[in-house]
C-alpha cells in the first residue's frame, strides 16, 4: 500500500534514469494518513492485516461473511461495513479472501466500477479473486489510481481456464507495484511451514501404527 500510494516504484525510476539533482516537487500521491482502509476477509490474514495497520492513523473497516466478535473488533479497532459501503467508500481496498467459487473472478468490471473514484486496489490474497483485464481497464480509465498484487491469475493452476501469463496490459501499467508471491518468502517463516509439515506428518505415521 506504501509503496503504491507514495509512488516509490516511478521514484526508484526516477533517481536511476535522470541526472538526479536532489529534491524536486515532483510524484506527489496519496497517504494511509487519515485514508478509509477496508479489508475483505477476516481470517488470520485480514486479521493480520488490520492488526498491522494500527501505527497508520488510518481507519479500519472490514467486511466478512462470518463477521467479528465485540472483543475482536475492539481488538483491531475495526468496525464492519456492509459490501457495497466498504466498496465504495474505503480509499483502499485489501482482498483477504480465500479463493472459493463465491470469490472467483469477483472483483470485476462491476466490482471495479463502484469501487470510489481514485481508490487503490490491493490483493495479497489469491490471483483469481481478480479479473486482471478487468482491473488493466480501470488503471487506464483512472478511475482506479493504483494496483498492488502479490498475487496472479496464471498461478491458480487448478482452474482448467487459468491464463498462461499476466496480462500484457496489467503490466505495461505505471501505477502498480507487483511481487512474486513474496508473502511468505521469509526465512523463519518459511521454517515454521517445513516444521508444521514434518510435525503433521509424523503425527500421521504415529497415528496409523
Amino acid at each position: 500500500m506504501i509503496a503504491l500510494c507514495r509512488n516509490v516504484r516511478a521514484g526508484d525510476a526516477h533517481v536511476r534514469a535522470v541526472d538526479f539533482r536532489g529534491w524536486r516537487p515532483l510524484l506527489y500521491g496519496g497517504s494511509l494518513d487519515g485514508a478509509r482502509v477496508g479489508v475483505i476477509g477476516a481470517g488470520q490474514v485480514g486479521q493480520a492485516l488490520l492488526r498491522l495497520l494500527s501505527g497508520f492513523c488510518c481507519e479500519r473497516v472490514y467486511f466478512d461473511i462470518a463477521g467479528l466478535s465485540a472483543a475482536q473488533e475492539s481488538d483491531l479497532k475495526a468496525d464492519f461495513q456492509p459490501l457495497e459501503t466498504l466498496i465504495t467508500t474505503s480509499d483502499f481496498v485489501v482482498l483477504a479472501t480465500p479463493l472459493t467459487p463465491q470469490t472467483l473472478g469477483v472483483v470485476d468490471a462491476t466490482f471495479l466500477g463502484r469501487m470510489k473514484a481514485g481508490a487503490y486496489l490491493i490483493n495479497p490474497g489469491r490471483g483469481s479473486v481478480v479479473v486482471e483485464d478487468a482491473v488493466a481497464d480501470a488503471l487506464k480509465s483512472g478511475h482506479l489510481a493504483g494496483y498492488a498484487a502479490d498475487v496472479f491469475e496464471m498461478e491458480d493452476q487448478s482452474r482448467p481456464d487459468a491464463p498462461a501469463a499476466v496480462p500484457e496490459a496489467l503490466l505495461n501499467a505505471t501505477n502498480t507495484v507487483f511481487t512474486p508471491h513474496l508473502g511468505s518468502a521469509v526465512a523463519s517463516v518459511r521454517k515454521q511451514i517445513a516444521q508444521a509439515a514434518a510435525d503433521e506428518i509424523s503425527r500421521c505415521l504415529s497415528s496409523a501404527v
